[in-house]
């Protein structure tokens, strides 16, 4: 690359040909419509079954294919792309992401400021008419983490985190925070975890309403959707336990958790009961984790939170 501003993009793809096909097309347009900037594009392929490595190769020559050696999850596939990129700032996009001409110039400006980490955009639905995410808020109740989808913005502001498939992040802190959480594996919740751990060492995460792309909301895991509601429930307990270290929201989490268990156990409901037994078994894993975090955070879980917890 030239001297020009250096940008790689970083897309992972597991079975995806036909989101690819209906993807690509429009990367390499938006790739192509900015003449201030020199882009590359990796696409890290995590073993597919199907001929998406050949599609890619027969038409688009440009870009670069990563194979891992076995599947790696979401995780693992990111962050090889990512350590094998070169620019300064890499945008990390799912297979089901399409993007405009426009999509990814209202990212740059931001990453002037030294301590942004992320810049994510507004997602629309892939029929291009309807707001489906990208302005979030997080929240601290009754013991537990969550975040909330807020309704479409026009106005810039801080957010907790920036999806890990559609948003621009500063590479260089990416590979400092270890990058994606293989804790999380095979995925959700590795994107807040990340994007968290980033703010408690004040670094910032941004909602850009000006970058607008189009999801293919969850096309990537159909008929997953039974599995990825254990998931989330699972990586939901293990991020509070590796990254929530202020005594009071503890406190709190000790006494809700088991209370919200008990109702849900009169109810006959056990999503969180089976999930709470899956986080369990890494236990171990997150206590190692935890304590890294608790040397290396700056900020208070409570600082934090009144920072990405209201609008």
């Amino acid at each position: 690359m030239s001297d020009k501003s250096k940008v790689s993009i970083v897309i992972t793809n597991w079975n995806g040909r036909s989101l690819l096909e209906e993807c690509l097309p429009s990367i390499k347009e938006a790739v192509s419509a900015d003449k201030n900037r020199e882009y590359e594009v990796i696409i890290v392929d995590d073993c597919s079954k199907d001929d998406s490595v050949n599609y890619i190769r027969n038409n688009f020559p440009s870009f670069r294919v990563i194979i891992p050696e076995h599947n790696l999850g979401f995780q693992g596939a990111t962050n090889i792309g990512v350590l094998n990129a070169i620019g300064k700032i890499v945008i990390l996009l799912n297979n089901d992401i399409k993007a405009r001409n426009d999509s990814f110039n209202p990212f740059f400006d931001h990453f002037n400021n030294e301590d942004v980490f992320a810049v994510g955009g507004r997602l629309y639905q892939f029929d291009e008419t309807n707001y489906l995410a990208g302005n979030y808020r997080a929240i601290f109740k009754k013991g537990h983490f969550s975040i909330v989808t807020e309704k479409e913005s026009y106005n810039s502001c801080y957010i907790p985190f920036v999806c890990g498939g559609a948003g621009a992040f500063d590479r260089e802190k990416f590979i400092l925070l270890g990058g994606f959480d293989e804790l999380f594996y095979p995925l959700y919740y590795e994107d807040v975890d990340i994007c968290y751990r980033a703010w408690k060492r004040g670094w910032k995460c941004i909602y850009e309403p000006k970058s607008l792309m189009y999801h293919k909301h969850q096309a990537t895991i159909t008929g997953q959707v039974k599995r990825i509601k254990y998931l989330t429930a699972r990586n939901n307990y293990l991020f509070t336990w590796k990254n929530i270290t202020d005594l009071s929201y503890i406190l709190l989490h000790i006494i809700f958790c088991p209370l919200f268990l008990i109702r849900d156990l009169f109810r006959f409901k056990f999503r969180f009961w089976i999930s709470i037994f899956m986080a369990l078994k890494r236990l171990g894993k997150v206590l190692k984790l935890r304590r890294i975090e608790t040397k290396e955070c700056i900020f208070s879980d409570k600082l934090v939170l009144d920072w990405i917890s209201f609008k």
